[in-house]
Order: C-alpha cells, then structure tokens, then sequence
C-alpha cells in the first residue's frame, strides 16, 4: 500500500508542452560567399518507469518548418506559424520540454582543410539549447537583436598554419564561448586565407589555385 501511495505521487496525467510563435528577421549578407540557414527543433521529455538507481528519458522531436529565402544580398528567415510539440500520457511527474536552435553561416568559398577536407565548406553556428521546463516557449528575441538587419561574414586570423575563423555582425566580432561560433582551419599559404572550396575531393598535397 504504501509502494502505491508513492507511485502515485510521483505520476502525473497533465501534458508538459512547448510552443514556438511567429517570427521573421533578416540579415545582410554576400549571397555568394556565405550561406545563411537556420533549424528549430522542439523536444519533450518524459522519465520511464524503470527499476534503476539513475533516470531514464524518452524524448520526442519535432522540427519547426522554417521559410528561409535570399535575394539581392538579404536573407529572411520566417517562423510563420505557430508550432506547438507536447508529450502527453500518465508518466512520471518530470516531463519537460526544451528547443534546440542553430542560426547557420556557411562559406561557399573556403574550405576546412585539414585531413584533406578541401570539399567541406567552412560552417559556424549559433547554437541554443533552452532550459527544460514543464510548459515552454521558444524564444528568438536574443538571436533577432544579434542579427536583425545586419551583415553577417566571417573574418580570418592566420596563426601559424592554421586560420583563426569568427563570425562578425556589422564588423563587429561575435564573442561567445561556444565552440560552434568559432573555428580553427587549414592555412593557404599563398594567400595566409583559408584552401579554397572544391566540389570533389583533391589529393593531399595538392597545390590549390
């Protein structure tokens, strides 16, 4: 009796939810060097009942459908409806729910380098991973006062034989810890730039032009 009393404490019927409302930005950017995107993914969670010292998770996914469209130098990325993702079902009482975001700048003409990966295009990201709560909203409005309306590139510092790559927003250097937002890649050192982009694999070794 008392294992039911407590087993019954512990489950709940009451959903935990997540919604991601309308939005839409626009950055500034050289369609022809950079390509601009970005994914929204919302996730909940519930605890599996399990006869075990530690917890156990299953979690569900669902991807926010974003309109992303560039044209004379802009792009815009637009949230046009609001999404709403929820786990429901008699679990345990810790469901919770959370977003997975990352705003994406990827060179179309330099490459990482190393090991030979002269077809793999040079790619930083802001990445957010937002606190797990029982009922959530995703919010843009950090990511939208970085980038709103202004030009996003890269800038490159070569150090040794490598280079140094951030991103910047109206020349202004994005200064973040996370290990998305900044990069270190191979040096050419005909120009102390990055190896130029490829579409197919090259030889190691091989003189780039």
């Amino acid at each position: 009796m008392k294992f039911l009393s407590l087993l019954a404490l512990s489950v709940s019927s009451l959903a935990a939810t997540i919604t991601a409302q309308p939005f839409k930005f626009t950055v500034l950017n050289n369609t022809k060097d950079y390509d601009i995107s970005m994914e929204l993914t919302l996730a909940c969670r519930y605890e599996k009942f399990v006869i075990s010292d530690s917890s156990q998770y299953e979690v569900f996914f669902k991807e926010v459908p974003l309109k992303i469209s560039s044209k004379n130098g802009r792009t815009t990325i637009e949230n046009q409806y609001p999404v709403e993702h929820e786990v429901t079902g008699i679990f345990k009482s810790n469901k919770s729910c959370y977003s997975i975001s990352s705003f994406i700048v990827k060179s179309k003409k330099y490459s990482v380098g190393w090991a030979n990966q002269f077809s793999r295009p040079i790619s930083l990201k802001i990445y957010e991973n937002s606190p797990a709560r029982e009922y959530s909203e995703f919010d843009a409005s950090e990511l939208v006062e970085l980038v709103a309306d202004k030009e996003v590139k890269f800038v490159y510092k070569a150090s040794s034989n490598q280079v140094i790559v951030k991103m910047s927003f109206d020349d202004e250097v994005y200064r973040s810890m996370s290990t998305f937002a900044s990069t270190t890649v191979y040096r050419f050192e005909d120009t102390n730039f990055p190896h130029p982009l490829v579409t197919a694999p090259v030889k190691w070794g091989l003189k780039l032009q």
